[in-house]
């Protein structure tokens, strides 16, 4: 029972690590908007996004570290949820930015994510290009 555990956590791990080296995206954007297509070892998953929904892109640290390094990642913000989804967490961040770049290029959004005044842990403001505020 006890080798047990050890041998299905060893495949867990093994599964991750096999999942992580073989998954792939695909990014699409345009004048309507930012699909992006991962595939990995468990499945695909494909998530679509509004251009106008789309406030800002950038490349910025996932929340995860190694080694006391933050893991960056690409990073979307939205209009009215003022959330942000990451994508590609791991990959090098000359790239990520490049990449972000040429998503702000081809969707038409800034990057700059401004902090609002308040107290507490700071939320951001996001803009989109030609907007007064």
């Amino acid at each position: 029972m006890f080798l047990s555990l050890f041998w299905l956590i060893g495949l867990g791990m093994l599964a991750g690590a096999a999942h992580m080296g073989l998954r792939r995206a695909t990014l699409s954007a345009g004048g309507d908007g930012l699909r992006v297509e991962q595939h990995g070892l468990f499945g695909a998953r494909i998530r679509e996004w509004r251009r106008g929904d789309i406030t800002a892109l950038r490349s910025g640290p996932s929340g995860m570290k190694v080694n006391e390094v933050p893991v960056m990642e690409l990073q979307v913000y939205f209009v009215a949820s003022k959330k942000k989804v990451g994508l590609l967490a791991g990959r090098p961040d000359a790239e990520l930015r490049w990449l972000a770049a040429e998503l702000r290029r081809a969707l038409q959004v800034r990057a700059t994510v401004e902090p609002n005044s308040g107290a507490g842990e700071p939320s951001f403001q996001c803009r989109s290009v030609g907007s007064d505020s």
